[in-house]
């Protein structure tokens, strides 16, 4: 609720990544950037299973997306498959 500083504030900070190969800058990303600045709550979203057991071994959450079941599919804005991602 606006004004009410009682209401506790969570924030998610979501990360896209692409492939293992972004792997050193996205380190890097997470020990300049969240790790110093003590941020916690934060999910990478990858199209790689390699990358999210490669940030695993480093305890930084990853959601694998070629694991759900509109993998490879069309999603063009609008589109039925779109609407259900």
């Amino acid at each position: 609720m606006l004004g009410d500083s009682s209401a506790k504030q969570v924030a998610l900070i979501m990360i896209e990544l692409m492939d293992l190969g972004f792997l050193p800058m996205t380190l890097n990303f997470f020990e300049t950037s969240i790790w110093k600045h003590g941020l916690t709550n934060v999910l990478c979203i990858s199209l790689s299973p390699a990358m999210c057991n490669e940030l695993q071994m480093y305890d930084i959450d990853c959601y694998d997306v070629t694991d759900t079941h509109i993998d490879n599919k069309d999603r063009k804005f609008g589109s039925k498959v779109f609407c259900q991602s």
